[in-house]
């Protein structure tokens, strides 16, 4: 007994090239969400807390647009060398010396 032969063309395939929400502001450490409008293309490993009330830090992920992945670089670019030296993570002590200590990874999507 042989398989029927499957058309691959009459089967619905998913579009692998769909469109993710920048998911800045979605969760912000301010209380308040102001959700982005572009398209996430890049997945960021970030070493903290999402929210500003939250006292444990951990690994988390964002994916986020071009615009918000170089504004929290920015961001942490100015916060380390305002420290001056090594600093050190208010969760679990880890020192903080480079951008790389706090944006663990970026990854495009």
């Amino acid at each position: 007994m042989t398989a029927p032969v499957i058309e691959t063309t009459a089967v619905d395939m998913p579009s692998l090239d769909a469109e993710v929400a920048c998911e800045y502001g979605s969760d912000c450490p301010c209380g308040t969400d102001h959700p982005c409008s572009q398209a996430a293309v890049w997945r960021a490993r970030i070493h903290g807390s999402r929210r500003a009330t939250e006292n444990a830090c951990y690994a988390f992920t964002l994916l986020l647009c071009t615009d918000h992945l170089n504004g929290i670089r920015d961001s942490i670019a100015a916060l380390v060398s305002t420290i001056g030296g090594p600093g050190l993570c208010g969760g679990c002590r880890k020192p903080v010396r480079h951008v790389s200590d706090i944006l663990v990874e970026v990854t495009a999507l």
